[in-house]
């Protein structure tokens, strides 16, 4: 495998040094890369080289066959171009089909992956001397991966044809500054495979729209040395956005036989540490599931489900500082839903509520991080690190077939003692529980001395505010727990 990274690099390695812009220069710098790959073990060989009246030099009956026999590559022609634009640039054309042949060993067996491209145009400085600051990029009007057969005995089939495909990256030695971006107009991906042994099968499909996908780095940490330094004052921003897409999943196996169909809406997603502070944050839109089992061996109806909607937002701070710092939990769940089929299967009379499921959750806090995160594995007391000053519940809203819990309140922590202690309150909402617990114990779901004993719980701690609906304010003060004035603890 190690060489079979040194192969994919080859492109890179015949460049060599040939931001010098003539033939004899080139030349030169690609048998400089050619040795350089070969001293690593990558057995570049081919069958006769070509200089162009552009000073390009064209290599024939290309084949790369690393020592380790993992993988060969071959392909009819590689050309590198100067640039007569931007000295230390160079291009770099391949024919439009590379072969990438898996040799197989001991129990897997040889297949062969053919990549095809329209328009694939590699250019780079990465040569020896771009002056530290090496960049890359490509691009293609379209690629196809295609390999397997029927009779092969594990690669059934497979093709993947991303459209308008574009990459880039930059990165610079002396600040470790780097960029980077990936984008397609949409793929088309098909596959099969078999277990060998077993014979299960699994197969896909799919078919997306438009991703892009970026980066920018400033001071990247050169090993774990840096990591505190890179968290306090440097940082990074990776987004990725996808557009619609649809699914397709086929399991053979005999404990699994399954049909899993889905379609998503665009979703978005987004990492990022900034001025000491961590953020994690994805958004998407519809998702539907339908389930379908085999039904040779599960007799069962389809299973269908789906999301409105699902956010999520994670913010903490990573690095010390002398103020306090904002921490954020959100979670969006909109319309969380289930078909008939899944219903039926223990409540054929609709005994209970289809009411799709919500669940929002909006928690904040202010803390002060005092020691780096890089000591955490360190020390047995996580608080030790910093101090939680207070805790927000801006909002809490769970519903689900027919029932509501609502929640909000704040604390703020007492850190002086040994332990902290939190005084504030939090006001709670109840309703529909009654109502859906007695449907459960007439569908012999829960047993009714359980429920009999929650409701006892709930109404000691709560008090009524209309039909099946209950309130109640939990109190933290002096290190003790009330409900409505009632000591929990």
């Amino acid at each position: 495998m190690k060489q079979l990274l040194l192969s994919s690099a080859a492109a890179l390695a015949l460049t060599g040094a040939a931001w010098a812009q003539d033939a004899d220069a080139v030349q030169s710098a690609v048998d400089d890369g050619i040795q350089q790959l070969n001293d690593g073990g990558g057995n570049l060989t081919f069958e006769s080289r070509e200089v162009g009246p552009d000073n390009s030099l064209t290599l024939r009956g290309v084949r790369i066959a690393p020592e380790d026999g993992d993988v060969i590559i071959t392909t009819d022609f590689v050309t590198v171009t100067p640039s007569t634009q931007t000295p230390g640039d160079v291009a770099i054309t391949v024919a439009p089909v590379v072969t990438f042949a898996g040799t197989g060993g001991g129990e897997v067996p040889p297949v062969e992956i053919r990549v095809a491209s329209e328009n694939f145009v590699l250019t780079t400085n990465w040569v020896l001397g771009a002056a530290g600051k090496p960049s890359l990029s490509f691009t293609a009007d379209s690629l196809s991966v295609t390999g397997g057969s029927e009779d092969h005995p594990a690669l059934k089939a497979l093709s993947a044809t991303p459209r308008n495909v574009a990459f880039s990256m930059a990165f610079d030695e002396a600040s470790r500054d780097a960029s980077g971006a990936f984008s397609m107009d949409a793929l088309a991906l098909d596959y099969a495979f078999v277990d060998p042994d077993s014979g299960a099968s699994m197969s896909g499909e799919m078919q997306g729209e438009a991703l892009v996908v970026d980066f920018a780095g400033t001071g990247l940490p050169a090993g774990e040395q840096d990591m505190d330094r890179f968290l306090a004052e440097d940082g990074f921003r990776l987004t990725m956005q996808s557009g619609p897409a649809t699914q397709r999943f086929t399991s053979g196996d005999p404990n699994m036989p399954i049909t899993l169909d889905s379609d998503a809406q665009a979703a978005s997603a987004e990492i990022s540490i900034a001025d000491g502070q961590f953020l994690y944050r994805t958004t998407s839109g519809t998702v539907n599931y339908v389930v379908t089992p085999d039904p040779s061996a599960l007799p069962l109806p389809p299973f269908e489900a789906s999301i409105g909607q699902l956010d999520m937002e994670l913010r903490a701070p990573v690095a010390p500082s002398d103020e306090v710092r904002d921490v954020k939990l959100a979670l969006n769940l909109q319309e969380l839903a289930l078909g008939e089929s899944v219903w039926g299967l223990f409540d054929p009379q609709s005994t209970i509520p289809r009411d799709p499921a919500t669940l929002e959750l909006d928690l904040t806090a202010a803390l002060q991080l005092d020691r780096p995160l890089s000591e955490m594995p360190e020390t047995d007391n996580p608080m030790a690190l910093g101090r939680v000053e207070t805790v927000d519940l801006n909002r809490l809203l769970l519903s689900a077939a027919g029932a509501l819990v609502e929640a909000s309140g704040a604390v703020t922590l007492d850190n002086s003692g040994p332990m902290p202690l939190p005084n504030g309150a939090v006001d709670v909402a109840i309703s529909g529980v009654q109502g859906l617990s007695q449907s459960l114990v007439e569908l012999g779901l829960v047993d009714q001395m359980q429920v009999g004993m929650m409701m006892g719980m709930i109404m000691a701690f709560t008090k009524p505010a209309g039909d099946d609906a209950f309130t109640s304010t939990i109190e933290f003060r002096d290190g003790a727990i009330l409900a409505n004035g009632q000591p929990i603890q």
